[in-house]
């Protein structure tokens, strides 16, 4: 974290792309009152911790849903513009000691079922379909979403 703004992990692969939250920064409670009080996170499409680590710093238990080896574990991969090596989620979590605060849940973020109660849930990255179609998705509280698969016939309106 730089000063009261909550900023994207520099030392992840995505560092270089994302600079803060700036959307958002007002509204997630940093410092002792996150340490006193625990507020969890989902952060779906977790990758290596862009978004994650500094929430976990910050005192945020998290959940992060990922499913590509590569983020959660490291290696090595190529692209147009080079070699690239990436530090995986896992490693990152136990080289600071954040591996407690956080679960790594290793499935499609449109399979998961809606439960639990966040008080930040937020989305990065995310290159899925619903395998099922549509779906639909109804608050049901101020922290809890609810998700259901909708039926091929049903309306597009809520």
């Amino acid at each position: 974290m730089k000063g009261h703004v909550l900023d994207v992990d520099e030392k992840s692969y995505w560092g270089p792309y994302y600079s803060y939250f700036p959307a958002l920064a007002r509204y997630i409670p940093l410092g002792e009152y996150a340490r006193r009080v625990r507020p969890r996170a989902c952060v779906l499409g977790a990758s290596d911790g862009k978004f994650a680590l500094p929430l976990l710093r910050a005192g945020w238990e998290v959940v992060g849903v990922e499913t590509d080896a590569l983020f959660l574990n490291g290696g090595e991969f190529d692209l147009v513009d080079g070699h690239h090596e990436v530090v995986g989620l896992r490693q990152r979590l136990a080289s600071e000691g954040l591996t407690e605060g956080c679960t790594i849940v290793e499935q499609d973020y449109m399979t998961l079922p809606a439960s639990g109660d966040f008080q930040l849930v937020m989305g990065s990255g995310l290159w899925s379909m619903p395998p099922t179609g549509p779906t639909r998705w109804k608050r049901s509280s101020v922290t809890r979403w609810t998700w259901s698969p909708r039926a091929a016939s049903s309306s597009a309106s809520t």
